[in-house]
């Protein structure tokens, strides 16, 4: 048994560390990559048609290029996330049923509370966001290609609608997965064993009686 219980524990960091991970990488990845990116004069021959107005899209080559880059970074992210997620749940209902820890501790309500939160931001932006941004995304570069810029554009600002939405729930997550780190880390951290009164010391005057 406690070997398992140690196996539960091992896998429940584990899937912690990963999602973790995957969402500083997202983070990480975005900023790099525009901003490397927007400092670039870059051309795209496989989108020579596409050439909107610099006052409408400023650099848009460079930004085609960067949604080229990120779109598999953040697809890797998601199916990551869609394996580390329901890992980490079945791990953490172990822990409070199998395991018996006590799930009232104020560490492990806090790290409960912020890991289901951010499952269901999650599930919202897998289910809800993601899959329209995704054939928005798919549609502007199908358009750009073709040289149909109306029609890209239009493609674009719905794409660009959605994007705070998944920012802030990247940056909720990301936050909501910290503080569940430390609380797991707080609430797993063996407690001190406490001495027993009767193995203190005597007093030392009362040692000199």
């Amino acid at each position: 048994m406690q070997f398992l219980f140690k196996l539960c524990n091992a896998v429940y960091w584990l899937a912690l560390a990963v999602w973790l991970s995957v969402l500083v990488t997202a983070g990480v990845s975005a900023v790099a990559v525009f901003t490397t990116l927007g400092e670039m004069d870059v051309s795209l021959s496989a989108y020579a048609a596409f050439e909107p107005d610099e006052s409408v899209v400023p650099n848009a080559h460079a930004h085609l290029a960067a949604g080229h880059v990120l779109e598999p970074v953040f697809t890797l992210v998601d199916f990551v996330q869609f394996a580390m997620i329901p890992l980490m749940l079945i791990t953490l209902i172990a822990q409070f049923t199998v395991f018996q820890q006590k799930i009232r501790r104020p560490a492990n309500l806090i790290r409960t509370g912020c890991i289901v939160i951010a499952t269901g931001l999650f599930a919202f932006h897998a289910l809800g966001t993601a899959p329209q941004m995704n054939r928005d995304l798919k549609a502007y570069w199908d358009a750009a290609k073709n040289g149909d810029v109306t029609t890209a554009l239009q493609h674009r600002a719905a794409f660009n609608r959605r994007h705070p939405t998944a920012e802030a729930v990247l940056k909720a997550n990301l936050l909501l997965v910290v503080l569940a780190t430390f609380a797991s880390a707080m609430a797993m951290t063996p407690a001190l064993p406490q001495r027993r009164t009767s193995e203190m010391q005597t007093p030392h005057l009362a040692r000199k009686r």
